[in-house]
């Protein structure tokens, strides 16, 4: 399998540069990104030193249409995340022989501020009620699509992604899922009494499939969204928890390396 790891994870909002006003008040160096033409949307990046990013965006006009509609409608959140693959046609083609709900790759594009236009493939999912992420593979350099340098220095002490958590209504159907996206078993499974998880590893990073067991913010949560990206764990050499409501909706907390 050609996937690399997580290339991005989405946090929308209703307003970019509320969105990156928030994530500079916690510690985040956030980088303009530019806009997506045929989206309709504009973005501002986090990158991060293990090549991986979140990914802050709005669309220009209200989108009642869009599947993230509801999760704007409530102030934001994360949405989304992406796999990063450099074969992005192989595994796209492995993941329909494992009748995972994938469809032919599609070009992408963006136009930085500065008038350079980057782009990929795009490998979507075509059913997203199974919280299964989308593949990417750059086209041009992945270095104008993804800043380095001084961008990917945080205040914060963030310097990667740790574990994203994925809320999922029957862990075993989910985990069966990702054996057939990843061709890999979980790498570690437990059972607390809150919740069942199954961990899968994806290059430096680990997703986190978590069903839960009683009523809560994780069973709300599937409640609202459906199977979908629950919470992110970045790494750093110090500990530290982010409010939702400062980070735009999203739970994201930092991890001691």
């Amino acid at each position: 399998m050609a996937i690399q790891g997580i290339d991005h994870v989405v946090v929308i909002g209703a307003d970019l540069e509320r969105l990156a006003e928030q994530y500079r008040a916690l510690g985040f160096t956030v980088t303009p990104g530019g806009r997506h033409p045929e989206a309709g949307a504009d973005n501002a990046l986090i990158p991060f030193e293990d090549d991986s990013f979140i990914e802050l965006l709005a669309f220009r006009e209200p989108r009642p249409d869009m599947r993230w509609a509801r999760l704007v409608a409530r102030g934001g959140g994360l949405a989304d995340f992406v796999l990063n693959s450099d074969a992005v046609e192989l595994d796209l083609a492995a993941a329909r022989r494992n009748r995972l709900p994938y469809g032919a790759a599609e070009p992408g594009r963006r136009i930085r501020p500065d008038g350079v236009e980057v782009s990929w493939l795009a490998g979507p999912v075509s059913d997203t009620s199974f919280g299964l992420p989308s593949l990417i593979q750059d086209v041009t350099p992945r270095e104008l699509r993804v800043p380095g340098g001084a961008a990917r220095v945080h205040a914060n002490g963030a310097t990667g992604m740790a574990r994203l958590i994925v809320a999922v209504n029957n862990i075993d159907n989910a985990s069966l899922l990702y054996q057939g996206l990843l061709a890999e078993d979980a790498e570690t499974a437990r059972v607390t009494d809150e919740f069942i998880e199954a961990v899968f590893r994806v290059g430096q990073q680990h997703i986190v499939l978590r069903q839960p067991l009683i009523a809560g913010p994780l069973r709300q949560h599937i409640l609202q969204f459906g199977d979908s990206p629950y919470a992110l764990e970045l790494s750093a050499p110090a500990a530290r928890e982010f409010d939702p409501q400062a980070a735009s909706g999203a739970r994201i907390s930092i991890i001691a390396e």
